[in-house]
Protein backbone atom coordinates (compact mmCIF):
# COMPACT_ATOMS: atom_id res chain seq x y z
CA UNK A 1 0.00 0.00 0.00
CA UNK A 2 1.45 3.06 -1.16
CA UNK A 3 0.29 5.85 1.56
CA UNK A 4 1.52 8.73 0.41
CA UNK A 5 -0.58 8.22 -2.82
CA UNK A 6 -3.34 7.24 -1.02
CA UNK A 7 -3.57 10.43 0.98
CA UNK A 8 -2.64 12.43 -2.41
CA UNK A 9 -5.94 10.70 -3.60
CA UNK A 10 -8.24 11.18 -0.43
CA UNK A 11 -7.24 15.34 -0.87
CA UNK A 12 -8.20 15.53 -4.52
CA UNK A 13 -11.55 13.98 -3.72
CA UNK A 14 -12.66 15.98 -1.38
CA UNK A 15 -10.85 19.04 -3.15
CA UNK A 16 -12.16 18.16 -6.47
CA UNK A 17 -9.63 20.58 -8.42
CA UNK A 18 -10.14 22.08 -12.05
CA UNK A 19 -8.50 20.04 -14.42
CA UNK A 20 -6.69 22.67 -16.67
CA UNK A 21 -7.54 21.65 -20.62
CA UNK A 22 -3.81 20.22 -21.70
CA UNK A 23 -3.47 18.51 -18.05
CA UNK A 24 -3.18 15.27 -20.35
CA UNK A 25 -1.82 16.21 -24.12
CA UNK A 26 -0.13 12.63 -24.45
CA UNK A 27 0.13 8.94 -23.53
CA UNK A 28 2.92 10.14 -21.10
CA UNK A 29 0.67 12.71 -19.46
CA UNK A 30 -2.04 10.19 -19.11
CA UNK A 31 0.02 7.47 -17.16
CA UNK A 32 1.35 10.68 -15.11
CA UNK A 33 -1.99 12.10 -14.05
CA UNK A 34 -4.73 8.66 -14.58
CA UNK A 35 -4.60 7.55 -11.02
CA UNK A 36 -6.32 11.52 -9.96
CA UNK A 37 -7.92 12.69 -12.78
CA UNK A 38 -11.17 10.63 -12.01
CA UNK A 39 -11.40 12.72 -8.68
CA UNK A 40 -11.08 15.91 -10.89
CA UNK A 41 -14.29 18.29 -11.50
CA UNK A 42 -15.49 16.76 -15.09
CA UNK A 43 -13.73 19.14 -17.57
CA UNK A 44 -15.34 18.28 -21.50
CA UNK A 45 -12.06 18.91 -22.87
CA UNK A 46 -10.26 16.84 -20.87
CA UNK A 47 -12.83 14.32 -21.22
CA UNK A 48 -12.16 14.81 -25.16
CA UNK A 49 -8.46 14.42 -24.91
CA UNK A 50 -9.06 11.44 -22.94
CA UNK A 51 -11.41 9.64 -25.96
CA UNK A 52 -9.16 11.21 -28.19
CA UNK A 53 -5.83 9.95 -27.27
CA UNK A 54 -7.64 6.18 -27.00
CA UNK A 55 -9.09 6.56 -30.41
CA UNK A 56 -5.33 7.52 -31.65
CA UNK A 57 -3.35 4.78 -29.76
CA UNK A 58 -6.14 1.65 -30.29
CA UNK A 59 -4.58 0.62 -33.56
CA UNK A 60 -1.32 2.15 -32.68
CA UNK A 61 2.02 -0.37 -32.54
CA UNK A 62 3.39 0.92 -30.06
CA UNK A 63 2.50 -0.65 -26.18
CA UNK A 64 -0.21 1.07 -24.51
CA UNK A 65 -2.52 0.10 -22.08
CA UNK A 66 -5.98 0.38 -23.72
CA UNK A 67 -8.08 -1.40 -20.84
CA UNK A 68 -6.39 1.10 -18.62
CA UNK A 69 -7.30 4.27 -21.16
CA UNK A 70 -11.35 2.99 -21.22
CA UNK A 71 -11.48 2.09 -17.49
CA UNK A 72 -9.80 5.80 -17.10
CA UNK A 73 -12.79 7.58 -19.22
CA UNK A 74 -15.56 5.55 -17.77
CA UNK A 75 -14.49 6.21 -14.25
CA UNK A 76 -14.06 9.63 -14.83
CA UNK A 77 -17.53 10.26 -16.07
CA UNK A 78 -19.15 8.31 -13.60
CA UNK A 79 -17.32 9.40 -10.61
CA UNK A 80 -17.90 13.12 -11.56
CA UNK A 81 -21.40 11.75 -12.47
CA UNK A 82 -21.10 13.88 -15.74
CA UNK A 83 -24.21 13.84 -18.11
CA UNK A 84 -22.57 12.80 -21.66
CA UNK A 85 -25.43 14.49 -23.57
CA UNK A 86 -24.34 18.02 -22.62
CA UNK A 87 -20.86 17.42 -24.95
CA UNK A 88 -21.19 18.22 -28.32
CA UNK A 89 -22.48 16.16 -30.87
CA UNK A 90 -18.55 15.37 -32.57
CA UNK A 91 -17.95 14.19 -28.92
CA UNK A 92 -20.84 12.02 -28.20
CA UNK A 93 -19.51 10.41 -32.03
CA UNK A 94 -16.35 10.11 -30.79
CA UNK A 95 -17.26 8.05 -27.59
CA UNK A 96 -19.96 6.16 -30.43
CA UNK A 97 -16.60 4.94 -31.99
CA UNK A 98 -14.63 4.00 -28.34
CA UNK A 99 -17.65 1.67 -28.18
CA UNK A 100 -17.73 0.71 -31.64
CA UNK A 101 -13.74 -0.03 -31.49
CA UNK A 102 -13.97 -2.38 -28.62
CA UNK A 103 -16.65 -4.39 -30.71
CA UNK A 104 -15.06 -4.53 -34.31
CA UNK A 105 -11.42 -4.30 -32.84
CA UNK A 106 -11.16 -6.68 -29.84
CA UNK A 107 -7.64 -7.88 -31.05
CA UNK A 108 -5.72 -4.75 -29.55
CA UNK A 109 -7.15 -5.24 -25.49
CA UNK A 110 -5.64 -8.68 -23.95
CA UNK A 111 -8.00 -11.60 -24.66
CA UNK A 112 -8.95 -11.95 -20.43
CA UNK A 113 -9.51 -8.12 -20.64
CA UNK A 114 -12.05 -8.06 -23.41
CA UNK A 115 -15.44 -8.52 -22.01
CA UNK A 116 -14.42 -6.20 -19.67
CA UNK A 117 -13.40 -3.31 -21.16
CA UNK A 118 -16.14 -3.39 -23.75
CA UNK A 119 -18.50 -3.35 -20.46
CA UNK A 120 -17.05 -0.21 -19.87
CA UNK A 121 -17.34 1.32 -22.99
CA UNK A 122 -21.17 0.40 -23.13
CA UNK A 123 -20.88 1.73 -19.64
CA UNK A 124 -20.44 4.94 -21.47
CA UNK A 125 -23.55 4.55 -23.74
CA UNK A 126 -25.82 4.48 -21.27
CA UNK A 127 -28.81 7.13 -21.83
CA UNK A 128 -26.76 8.79 -24.95
CA UNK A 129 -28.65 10.20 -27.53
CA UNK A 130 -27.54 9.55 -30.86
CA UNK A 131 -27.27 10.67 -34.45
CA UNK A 132 -29.80 9.07 -36.68
CA UNK A 133 -26.11 7.67 -38.55
CA UNK A 134 -25.21 5.84 -35.75
CA UNK A 135 -28.38 4.59 -34.50
CA UNK A 136 -28.36 2.98 -37.83
CA UNK A 137 -24.73 1.52 -37.22
CA UNK A 138 -25.86 0.79 -33.42
CA UNK A 139 -28.26 -1.30 -35.64
CA UNK A 140 -26.29 -3.39 -37.44
CA UNK A 141 -23.74 -3.97 -35.13
CA UNK A 142 -26.55 -5.34 -32.45
CA UNK A 143 -26.78 -8.23 -35.25
CA UNK A 144 -23.75 -9.56 -33.94
CA UNK A 145 -22.75 -8.32 -30.54
CA UNK A 146 -24.62 -8.58 -27.46
CA UNK A 147 -23.52 -5.40 -26.12
CA UNK A 148 -24.71 -3.17 -28.56
CA UNK A 149 -27.94 -5.43 -28.89
CA UNK A 150 -28.70 -4.16 -24.98
CA UNK A 151 -27.92 -0.51 -26.28
CA UNK A 152 -30.67 -0.43 -28.68
CA UNK A 153 -33.31 -2.25 -26.50
CA UNK A 154 -32.51 0.13 -23.42
CA UNK A 155 -32.19 3.39 -26.00
CA UNK A 156 -33.48 5.93 -23.54
CA UNK A 157 -36.18 7.81 -26.06
CA UNK A 158 -38.56 6.69 -28.96
CA UNK A 159 -36.87 6.71 -32.17
CA UNK A 160 -38.34 5.25 -35.25
CA UNK A 161 -35.22 3.96 -36.62
CA UNK A 162 -35.33 1.40 -33.65
CA UNK A 163 -38.58 0.10 -34.07
CA UNK A 164 -38.38 -0.36 -37.87
CA UNK A 165 -35.26 -2.59 -37.49
CA UNK A 166 -37.04 -4.23 -34.25
CA UNK A 167 -39.85 -4.82 -36.77
CA UNK A 168 -37.85 -6.33 -39.48
CA UNK A 169 -35.79 -8.70 -36.88
CA UNK A 170 -38.74 -9.60 -34.69
CA UNK A 171 -38.57 -13.21 -35.38
CA UNK A 172 -34.35 -13.12 -35.29
CA UNK A 173 -33.24 -15.30 -33.10
CA UNK A 174 -31.46 -12.42 -31.19
CA UNK A 175 -34.79 -11.44 -30.74
CA UNK A 176 -36.27 -14.41 -29.16
CA UNK A 177 -34.82 -13.92 -25.95
CA UNK A 178 -35.85 -10.63 -25.05
CA UNK A 179 -39.21 -10.26 -26.47
CA UNK A 180 -40.72 -8.12 -24.07
CA UNK A 181 -38.21 -5.38 -24.61
CA UNK A 182 -39.19 -6.09 -28.68
CA UNK A 183 -42.68 -5.41 -27.61
CA UNK A 184 -41.98 -1.99 -26.07
CA UNK A 185 -40.42 -1.20 -29.57
CA UNK A 186 -43.26 -2.20 -31.11
CA UNK A 187 -45.73 -0.35 -29.29
CA UNK A 188 -43.77 2.91 -29.26
CA UNK A 189 -44.81 3.05 -33.26
CA UNK A 190 -48.07 1.73 -32.85
CA UNK A 191 -49.78 1.32 -29.34
CA UNK A 192 -52.17 -1.00 -30.64
CA UNK A 193 -49.82 -3.78 -31.31
CA UNK A 194 -49.82 -7.21 -29.61
CA UNK A 195 -47.81 -9.99 -29.94
CA UNK A 196 -49.10 -12.84 -31.64
CA UNK A 197 -49.60 -16.16 -30.14
CA UNK A 198 -47.98 -17.67 -32.70
CA UNK A 199 -44.72 -16.08 -32.00
CA UNK A 200 -44.85 -17.03 -27.98
CA UNK A 201 -45.21 -20.43 -29.13
CA UNK A 202 -41.91 -20.17 -32.01
CA UNK A 203 -40.22 -18.34 -28.93
CA UNK A 204 -40.89 -21.27 -26.35
CA UNK A 205 -39.48 -23.92 -28.95
CA UNK A 206 -35.99 -22.24 -29.28
CA UNK A 207 -35.79 -21.67 -25.50
CA UNK A 208 -36.12 -25.43 -25.31
CA UNK A 209 -33.95 -26.42 -28.24
CA UNK A 210 -31.14 -23.87 -26.69
CA UNK A 211 -31.58 -25.41 -23.21
CA UNK A 212 -31.57 -29.26 -24.94
CA UNK A 213 -28.32 -28.15 -26.78
CA UNK A 214 -27.16 -27.30 -23.09
CA UNK A 215 -28.00 -30.63 -22.08
CA UNK A 216 -26.37 -32.61 -24.84
CA UNK A 217 -22.90 -30.58 -24.85
CA UNK A 218 -22.59 -31.11 -21.08
CA UNK A 219 -22.98 -34.70 -22.05
CA UNK A 220 -20.69 -34.68 -24.71
CA UNK A 221 -18.32 -32.34 -22.26
CA UNK A 222 -18.21 -35.16 -20.00
CA UNK A 223 -17.41 -37.68 -22.24
CA UNK A 224 -14.34 -35.76 -23.87
CA UNK A 225 -13.05 -34.86 -20.50
CA UNK A 226 -13.08 -38.67 -18.92
CA UNK A 227 -11.45 -39.54 -22.41
CA UNK A 228 -9.04 -36.76 -21.85
CA UNK A 229 -8.14 -37.96 -18.65
CA UNK A 230 -7.69 -41.55 -18.83
CA UNK A 231 -6.62 -43.87 -22.33
CA UNK A 232 -6.08 -40.70 -24.40
CA UNK A 233 -3.25 -38.85 -22.08
CA UNK A 234 -0.80 -41.40 -22.21
CA UNK A 235 -1.21 -42.03 -25.81
CA UNK A 236 -1.82 -38.54 -27.00
CA UNK A 237 0.18 -36.02 -24.87
CA UNK A 238 -2.02 -32.56 -24.74
CA UNK A 239 0.31 -29.49 -25.02
CA UNK A 240 -1.61 -27.04 -23.34
CA UNK A 241 0.35 -24.09 -23.90
CA UNK A 242 -0.93 -21.70 -26.33
CA UNK A 243 0.32 -19.54 -28.81
CA UNK A 244 1.34 -15.82 -27.47
CA UNK A 245 -1.08 -13.07 -28.34
CA UNK A 246 1.02 -10.10 -29.53
CA UNK A 247 -0.52 -7.73 -27.17
CA UNK A 248 -1.26 -10.30 -24.30
CA UNK A 249 1.21 -12.22 -21.81
CA UNK A 250 1.73 -15.80 -22.22
CA UNK A 251 -0.30 -17.75 -19.96
CA UNK A 252 -1.49 -21.37 -19.33
CA UNK A 253 -5.22 -22.67 -20.46
CA UNK A 254 -7.57 -23.58 -17.86
CA UNK A 255 -8.48 -26.69 -17.25
CA UNK A 256 -11.35 -28.43 -18.88
CA UNK A 257 -14.42 -27.03 -16.91
CA UNK A 258 -16.73 -29.35 -17.58
CA UNK A 259 -18.83 -31.19 -14.58
CA UNK A 260 -22.84 -31.13 -13.35
CA UNK A 261 -22.40 -27.54 -12.13
CA UNK A 262 -21.21 -26.46 -15.32
CA UNK A 263 -24.77 -26.27 -17.38
CA UNK A 264 -26.25 -23.07 -18.26
CA UNK A 265 -30.20 -23.04 -18.93
CA UNK A 266 -31.69 -19.95 -20.44
CA UNK A 267 -33.71 -18.31 -17.77
CA UNK A 268 -37.23 -17.87 -17.98
CA UNK A 269 -40.01 -16.01 -16.01
CA UNK A 270 -42.00 -18.83 -15.61
CA UNK A 271 -41.32 -22.24 -13.35
CA UNK A 272 -39.31 -24.49 -15.05
CA UNK A 273 -40.03 -28.72 -13.57
CA UNK A 274 -36.87 -30.43 -13.58
CA UNK A 275 -36.53 -33.95 -14.01
CA UNK A 276 -32.98 -36.10 -13.10
CA UNK A 277 -30.98 -37.13 -16.04
CA UNK A 278 -28.92 -39.78 -15.30
CA UNK A 279 -26.96 -39.70 -18.74
CA UNK A 280 -26.15 -35.63 -17.73
CA UNK A 281 -25.91 -36.74 -13.77
CA UNK A 282 -27.93 -33.50 -13.50
CA UNK A 283 -31.11 -31.55 -13.19
CA UNK A 284 -32.61 -30.52 -16.42
CA UNK A 285 -35.65 -28.97 -17.47
CA UNK A 286 -38.56 -31.72 -18.26
CA UNK A 287 -39.51 -31.37 -21.68
CA UNK A 288 -42.51 -33.24 -21.64
CA UNK A 289 -43.53 -31.46 -18.48
CA UNK A 290 -43.06 -27.97 -19.98
CA UNK A 291 -45.03 -28.65 -23.20
CA UNK A 292 -48.09 -29.61 -21.28
CA UNK A 293 -47.56 -26.05 -18.87
CA UNK A 294 -47.08 -24.11 -22.28
CA UNK A 295 -50.45 -25.76 -23.55
CA UNK A 296 -52.27 -25.12 -20.25
CA UNK A 297 -50.89 -21.30 -20.26
CA UNK A 298 -50.02 -20.09 -23.10
CA UNK A 299 -52.44 -17.40 -23.11
CA UNK A 300 -51.27 -16.12 -19.79
CA UNK A 301 -47.57 -15.86 -20.92
CA UNK A 302 -48.68 -13.56 -23.85
CA UNK A 303 -50.46 -11.54 -21.41
CA UNK A 304 -47.20 -11.30 -18.91
CA UNK A 305 -44.83 -10.87 -22.17
CA UNK A 306 -47.91 -7.77 -22.81
CA UNK A 307 -47.45 -6.45 -19.76
CA UNK A 308 -43.15 -6.06 -19.26
CA UNK A 309 -43.52 -4.94 -23.03
CA UNK A 310 -45.75 -2.12 -22.01
CA UNK A 311 -43.41 -1.78 -18.91
CA UNK A 312 -40.37 -1.39 -21.54
CA UNK A 313 -41.53 1.02 -23.70
CA UNK A 314 -41.02 4.73 -24.03
CA UNK A 315 -44.99 5.86 -24.38
CA UNK A 316 -46.64 8.37 -21.88
CA UNK A 317 -47.59 7.23 -18.25
CA UNK A 318 -51.27 7.45 -19.28
CA UNK A 319 -51.60 5.20 -21.98
CA UNK A 320 -49.45 2.54 -19.70
CA UNK A 321 -52.02 2.32 -17.53
CA UNK A 322 -54.53 2.48 -19.93
CA UNK A 323 -52.72 -0.79 -21.82
CA UNK A 324 -52.30 -2.08 -18.72
CA UNK A 325 -55.63 -2.38 -17.98
CA UNK A 326 -56.53 -4.62 -20.66
CA UNK A 327 -54.02 -7.49 -19.57
CA UNK A 328 -54.98 -7.17 -16.17
CA UNK A 329 -55.96 -11.10 -14.47
CA UNK A 330 -54.98 -13.13 -11.42
CA UNK A 331 -52.14 -14.54 -13.43
CA UNK A 332 -50.54 -10.81 -14.05
CA UNK A 333 -51.25 -9.07 -11.10
CA UNK A 334 -47.76 -9.27 -9.53
CA UNK A 335 -46.10 -8.34 -12.89
CA UNK A 336 -48.57 -5.01 -13.39
CA UNK A 337 -48.14 -4.82 -9.36
CA UNK A 338 -44.24 -4.40 -10.12
CA UNK A 339 -44.59 -2.54 -13.10
CA UNK A 340 -46.79 0.54 -11.61
CA UNK A 341 -44.88 0.56 -8.48
CA UNK A 342 -41.83 1.10 -10.54
CA UNK A 343 -43.38 4.09 -12.57
CA UNK A 344 -46.00 5.52 -9.95
CA UNK A 345 -48.79 4.66 -11.76
CA UNK A 346 -51.28 5.84 -8.35
CA UNK A 347 -54.75 5.89 -10.25
CA UNK A 348 -53.87 2.14 -11.42
CA UNK A 349 -52.87 1.01 -8.19
CA UNK A 350 -56.33 2.30 -7.14
CA UNK A 351 -57.76 0.73 -9.39
CA UNK A 352 -56.17 -2.46 -8.45
CA UNK A 353 -57.39 -2.17 -5.18
CA UNK A 354 -60.73 -1.87 -6.08
CA UNK A 355 -60.91 -5.00 -8.05
CA UNK A 356 -59.82 -6.46 -5.04
CA UNK A 357 -63.27 -5.95 -3.65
Amino acid sequence: MDRRQDLQKAITKLEKPWPNDNLIANYLDFLHHRDLIIYHRFNPVVFEHLVDLTLFHWTASEKVSRSSLVMTIRRYASEQQADLNTLDLSVKSKVFELFNLTLQRPEFIPQGQRDEVGKWAAQLMYGLFLEGTQLNDLCELALHHPKALNRILRYPSQSAIISNWVSAHFEDPILRLRRAEAVGWMLDNNPAFEVDDAIIRRDFEHINDLDRSAVTNLVMGDAVNELLNTDWLSEFPIDRTIPQDPFDSPQKPPNFAFGKDRIELIKRFYPVPTVHDKTADNWVPDFEALESFFEANHSSLLKVTMVWGIAYSRIDKKLKSKLLRKYYCPETHYSIFRVVTKHGLLDLLKWMLKQMK
